[in-house]
């Protein structure tokens, strides 16, 4: 019921509006360097989006649907409802992922991987290891700030840290799969 309150208010014109200038600058402005115009092309970055989009939408269509037995038994799902309560499910998870994704990689990703690059190390193991360090401070900043009062402290915080890791290490693989960034770097000639 939350998901949906937020999933409305971010599917506002102007919160789309808003979510996409935010993208548009956040990206140019970090493109702007030298170094991102040699690690990616512009062609190069979009596909990279569409591939991290792509993973939202198979990460959302896996954590949206449930079988209709427990539809039925558990969150007392009328079976005619069923389908329209897995499309809007779907369509919720797959939006506030690709929300959620997109802005993270624009703003944290995206000069991640640029001082990678300036480093010498933008290949794909070195990009995929930060993101589990980006996932790591991120899950334990949401707890700490969100789940701070909780009686499981510990347990959630694991909880979410499970969670979290393997979807940033599929988004950001399908970013830098979609993006071409080099399985190794290339030694100088």
């Amino acid at each position: 019921m939350g998901g949906d309150v937020l999933t409305s208010l971010l599917m506002h014109p102007v919160s789309i509006i808003v979510w996409l200038g935010v993208l548009l600058a956040s990206t140019c402005i970090t493109y702007k360097t030298a170094t991102a115009r040699m690690f990616l092309s512009p062609l190069r970055l979009l596909t990279g989006y569409a591939g991290a989009v792509l993973a939202c939408a198979i990460l959302a269509a896996y954590s949206a649907y449930i079988s209709p037995s427990e539809a039925s038994a558990v969150w007392h799902v009328p079976t005619e409802r069923y389908r329209e309560v897995l499309q809007r499910e779907f369509i919720s998870s797959l939006f506030l992922s690709v929300m959620t994704a997109t802005t993270g990689i624009a703003l944290v990703g995206m000069p991640v991987m640029l001082r990678l690059a300036r480093a010498g190390h933008a290949q794909l193991g070195w990009i995929m290891m930060a993101s589990v360090a980006i996932s790591l401070a991120w899950s334990l900043l949401f707890s700490l700030v969100f789940l701070s009062s909780a009686t499981f402290w510990l347990k959630t915080t694991l909880q979410l840290i499970g969670l979290s890791i393997p979807a940033h290490l599929f988004i950001c693989g399908c970013f830098c799969l979609g993006a071409g960034v080099p399985w190794k770097t290339r030694a100088p000639a």
